[in-house]
């Protein structure tokens, strides 16, 4: 199902750089992962509490079916905390919903263009050479 409110704009600048960026590395991680990479999946939830759906997108899931690991994917261009919030606060108790424990273990990574470490960050990342390596329970990075 896709959110009833998905913009039809063309986008422009930094955003546009940030999407065409993105679309790269979907277009590299579904060569390499095929069907076990899904990019940009739509969610649904309810915060306890309310009555209003509200929507998310990640902007990808990758699904290890042998180590029984899902990594949350988020692409940026340059290291950012607006990361570390969309994937800790946003996406990942959402995703462990959907995706239990007992069945998942959940890892987040932050895809990136460019990093640079001097970038206040809410938590130590640990860098990946590889998206696959990611660990849960840590923030990786992955350049």
């Amino acid at each position: 199902t896709q959110a009833p409110f998905i913009r039809k704009e063309r986008e422009k600048g930094k955003r546009a750089e940030g999407l065409r960026y993105e679309r790269k590395v979907h277009e590299a991680f579904e060569a390499q992962f095929g069907a076990n990479y899904v990019a940009s999946p739509w969610f649904r939830f309810q915060e306890v509490g309310t009555d209003k759906a509200r929507w998310c997108q990640p902007d990808a899931l990758l699904f290890d079916f042998r180590k029984g690991q899902l990594t949350i994917v988020e692409c940026k261009l340059q290291h950012t905390a607006d990361a570390w919030w969309q994937l800790r606060w946003l996406y990942l108790p959402i995703i462990a919903k959907a995706f239990p424990g007992n069945l998942w273990k959940i890892s987040l990574i932050e895809v990136v263009k460019w990093f640079d470490p001097a970038v206040a960050f809410p938590e130590k990342v640990k860098m990946r050479a590889d998206v696959v390596d990611s660990v849960p329970g840590e923030f990786g990075v992955h350049i």
